[in-house]
Formats: C-alpha cells, structure tokens, sequence
C-alpha cells in the first residue's frame, strides 16, 4: 500500500539568494554586454535556466518601474521647451527656423523564421537581410521623444512613420507650436510643411537660400546619426542579431532600450548629440571649460 501524502507543505529547492539588485545588475550587464550569455552564467553564478527566468523577470520589472518616471518616459517635450529648442537650432543654423527634433530609423538584425510568411515580413531588400524595423525621435537636448518599435523589417521608414502616428504626431505640434522635426530623403515630406528634409544632391529647382537651407539641413541631421550610435554604442546587446522569442519577450526587451537610454541621459549624460547641441543642459555641464 502506499504511504499516505504528508499534510505538511514543505518547499524543495535551494533558498533564494539572488536579490533586487543583482537581478538589476543583471539586466543592465545584459544590455551593456555583447557575446554569449554563457559568460554571464560564471559572472553571477547561475545556470542556463535560471539566468534566463531571472532576465525575463528582470526586464519585465524595469519596464513596469521606467514606464512613468520622470527621467526615463518618451514624452513629448512642453511647447516652452520647444521654443527654447528652436532657438537653440536657429543660433547655430539661421535658415531652419523652427526645427527642435531629427528622427532617423533603425534597422535591427533578425533571425530567420522557420515561417515563410512570417519571414517574409522581415525581410529588407535594401540591407539583403533580415530586419527588425524602428523609428527614432530624438529632440535636440538627445532624448527620445518619440519612438516606434518593433516592426517588420519590410516596412520603408516612411510608411513606419505613417503607421505608427509619426506624422500625426508632429503635425498637432507644428498646427500649435510652429515646431518641425529634420529628417532625411527616407521621409515623404510633400505636403508635409513640419518636415525639412535634407539632401546632397540637388534636383536643380532650388534657390540660392534653398541649398543654404539643404546644406543646413544636411549638417543638422547628422545629429540623428549621434543618437543611434549612443543608442547602439550605449547598448551594444542591440547591434547582436536579435532571435525569435516568444511570448513577447522581444517586445519587452526593445521598449527597455529606449527607456533605459533616456535614464541614463538624464542621470549619466555622456551623450554626443547633447554636449554638441545643448552643452549647458547635460548633467557634466560643470566640466566644459568655456572661453
């Protein structure tokens, strides 16, 4: 006969040792940290399994603690800080009155999905590869205002801003602000007079003031290109081909990034796009000898 079951609930298992700050550490070591994860495993001493449950937790949690702080949220910035934006952009470029914000996409590599269909959506022509599509917003003081993730990797930038409220968006601020955002020749700027769209090579209708604004417009996107280097330079977890994963964690992970970038802008600085446009409102401001 069998023994009759213990009435007593007792658990099995090792103690839980990890705490909230080294599953924290964890996270952020997982982002800043590019090569196998089995090196992490000797790095806190866990296994394959538990490593990954306690990555999941931890991404999970920061989101859920970033989402609404102050210093982390992607929020548009007030109309005042958008006037001070603007003239900020116009001391140093005359012509381009009005602009406070650049936004550029971002392709992300992607693993190939056992799923015709489903890898078809992911497949870029112009990288010949396998894409993860994102947009970036980037105001001139380096914070992400804007953003659109995790996107089929098919998806042109300009349809990516369309579809993800992009346009919409910058729209109701020009209509109440006056401010406009610079973007490359990716974007559909016709009758869209809150987009400058830069360009080296003329099509032979401009003015003389016309190619001054284009070169300004040129030489000011390129601060679109300091953003997504400090994003893939910040965390270099980005630039590694992303895999398959399921149950959301992908999106979890990539609305972390932004938000984790933001934080560390706020709180760090070290950002090229911020100490060129807006030194005396980064964090090491103190440190910059002025003349």
């Amino acid at each position: 006969m069998f023994a009759p079951l213990s009435t007593t609930k007792r658990g099995g298992g090792r103690k839980r040792v990890i705490d909230a700050k080294s599953c924290l550490g964890l996270v952020l070591t997982w982002y800043r940290f590019k090569g196998a994860e089995f090196i992490l495993q000797g790095w806190f001493g866990f296994v394959g399994s538990h490593l990954n449950v306690w990555l999941r937790f931890g991404r999970r949690g920061l989101v859920q603690l970033l989402w609404n702080d102050e210093d982390a949220k992607i929020v548009l910035p007030t109309d005042e800080k958008i006037e001070q934006l603007k003239v900020i952009v116009k001391a140093k470029h005359p012509l381009l009155s009005g602009v406070f914000c650049v936004a550029d996409g971002l392709k992300q590599t992607f693993q190939c999905h056992a799923d015709l269909n489903k890898q078809s959506m992911y497949c870029n022509g112009w990288t010949h590869d396998h894409c993860i599509a994102n947009l970036f917003t980037f105001s001139l003081d380096g914070r992400i205002i804007m953003a659109t993730i995790n996107a089929p990797g098919s998806l042109h930038d300009s349809q990516l801003a369309n579809w993800g409220g992009f346009y919409d968006t910058l729209s109701d601020v020009y209509d109440r602000t006056g401010g406009m955002c610079c973007v490359d020749s990716a974007f559909a700027c016709v009758g869209k007079p809150f987009l400058i769209q830069s360009s080296q090579k003329p099509n032979g209708n401009e003015d003389a003031i016309g190619l001054l604004q284009m070169s300004e417009a040129t030489a000011l996107r390129q601060a679109a290109e300091w953003g997504m280097h400090a994003i893939q330079a910040s965390f270099p977890r980005m630039t590694e081909r992303i895999r398959i994963e399921e149950n959301g964690e992908r999106r979890v992970f990539l609305h972390l990034m932004p938000l984790l970038y933001n934080f560390r802008l706020t709180n760090v600085g070290l950002n090229q796009l911020q100490s060129t446009c807006c030194p005396g409102w980064s964090v090491e401001a103190e440190h910059f000898i002025h003349f």
